[in-house]
């Protein structure tokens, strides 16, 4: 049930972009944790967003196999990172900061994404971005207030919602 709603909800906000996008549901439970330590390899790199923008819009259209470290090496290669020591990485430090993640996670209560954590409180779903945006700004986190951004059911005309920080 929880897995069928999730994709109801990528439904909604796939139907409100325009063009609206084609989701495709999964053929099976992926395991994403090798893509998690490339991530981590990424980041490190300081090429982590370049290699998401670059893995996950392919994933998502079947185009990537997620498990495979051959198919994750091409991909940061792809972002401009240099992979020499990534497999060793993958076997030994990657893999043990991913489950000190992964434990750290599930101690705080968190069982999917996308969760967000602000002052101890675990918000799960897109749907909390505008809240979140909103108590960033009490707190002096963000440069502006947009008072309209809460009213927004959907966010997609919102790309631009946590500029300014």
């Amino acid at each position: 049930r929880a897995v069928k709603y999730a994709y109801a909800n990528v439904r909604r906000y796939a139907a409100e972009r325009q063009p609206p996008l084609t989701v495709y549901g999964t053929r099976k439970i992926w395991d994403t944790s090798l893509a998690g330590i490339a991530m981590l390899f990424a980041e490190r790199r300081g090429r982590l967003r370049a290699f998401q923008q670059r893995l996950w819009p392919s994933f998502w259209r079947r185009d990537l196999d997620a498990e495979d470290l051959g198919t994750l090496a091409a991909v940061l290669r792809a972002t401009g990172v240099d992979t020499a020591g990534f497999e060793e990485f993958v076997a030994g430090e990657g893999k043990r900061e991913l489950m000190k993640i992964q434990e750290e996670a599930t101690r705080r209560g968190i069982f999917g994404v996308p969760s967000y954590v602000l002052d101890g409180e675990m918000l799960f779903g897109r749907e909390h971005l505008a809240l979140l945006r909103q108590r960033l700004f009490e707190a002096g986190c963000a440069t502006r207030a947009d008072p309209t951004i809460l009213a927004a059911p959907y966010l997609s005309a919102r790309n631009e919602l946590f500029a300014g920080f």
